[in-house]
C-alpha cells in the first residue's frame, strides 16, 4: 500500500422507490503521529480538500460502490439518507482498497470538507435537505482549497496526564477557525483554514500558530502545512 489515505464523500438518499446519490468532496488525510508518514497511526494528524490526485476515473468507480451501497441498503429495508464517506488506500498492484466506511463528523478530513462548502450550505442540517433529484449543489463556485490540522499532546496517541491546562485562545478570523475537542488527552483541537490554494491555506495557519497561546504545550504534523 501506499502511505496516502483518501476520504471521498458522497450524499445519499435510498429509499424504496430509488436512490440518489451526489459526490461531495474528497481529501488527502494525515494518519501517522509524526511527519513523514512516520510513527503509530492516529484518528488523524490532519487532511486538506480537494485531493487532487483523486482522477475522474477514480471518481467513476467511488460513485459506482456508493450506489451499490445505497442500492443494497433499499434493498434490506434499511433506507439511508445522509452523507457517508469511504475510506480507501491505494495497493500499488491491485488498486483501490477500501478500508471503511463512516458518517460521523469529529475528524480532520471532515472539518476541511465542511468549510470547502459554500457558506449557506455549512449547516449540516441543509446539507441534508438538498434535493439530490433537482442537482442542487453543495459546494461554492469559487476555487479554494482548505487545510485542517489537528493540535494534540505531546503524548498522543498515548496516554497523557490529567492534569493539562490550556489559556484561552480564540480564532475568530472568517477564512480561519479553531474547533475544540471534548478531550484533552489526545487531539485537544482542529485549525481549519481556507485560502485560493493550498499552499495559501497553509500560510493562513502558520500565521495562526505563530502567535497560539499553545504553541509550547501542544503539537502538531509540521509536513502537512510545509
Amino acid at each position: 500500500f501506499s502511505n496516502k489515505f483518501f476520504s471521498i464523500f458522497f450524499h445519499i438518499s435510498s429509499g424504496f422507490y430509488g436512490s440518489e446519490v451526489q459526490f461531495l468532496g474528497s481529501a488527502q488525510d494525515f494518519k501517522r503521529r509524526f511527519a513523514g508518514d512516520e510513527g503509530p497511526n492516529t484518528g488523524g494528524m490532519g487532511a486538506y480538500v480537494p485531493n487532487s490526485s483523486v482522477s475522474d476515473d477514480d471518481l467513476s468507480v467511488f460513485q459506482f460502490w456508493a450506489e451499490k451501497v445505497a442500492e443494497k441498503m433499499s434493498e434490506e429495508g434499511k433506507p439511508y439518507h445522509g452523507i457517508l464517506y469511504m475510506g480507501l488506500m491505494k495497493d500499488r498492484e491491485k488498486g483501490w482498497v477500501l478500508i471503511e466506511f463512516n458518517s460521523r463528523f469529529g475528524d480532520p478530513e471532515t472539518q476541511a470538507l465542511v468549510l470547502s462548502w459554500a457558506r449557506e450550505k455549512r449547516v449540516l442540517r441543509n446539507a441534508l435537505a438538498l434535493d439530490l433529484k433537482q442537482g442542487e449543489r453543495v459546494f461554492s463556485d469559487d476555487e479554494k482549497a482548505v487545510v485542517c490540522l489537528a493540535l494534540v499532546r505531546p503524548e498522543y496517541p498515548g496516554k497523557a496526564p490529567s492534569n493539562f491546562e490550556l489559556a484561552d485562545w480564540m480564532v475568530e478570523q472568517e477564512d480561519c477557525q479553531l474547533f475544540r475537542s471534548q478531550s484533552i488527552g489526545g487531539r485537544v483541537a482542529y485549525l481549519v483554514a481556507e485560502g485560493s490554494d493550498r499552499s495559501k491555506a497553509c500560510e493562513r495557519i502558520f500565521q495562526e500558530l505563530l502567535n497560539s497561546p499553545w504553541k509550547e504545550k501542544l503539537e502538531w504534523r509540521p509536513d502537512i502545512i510545509a
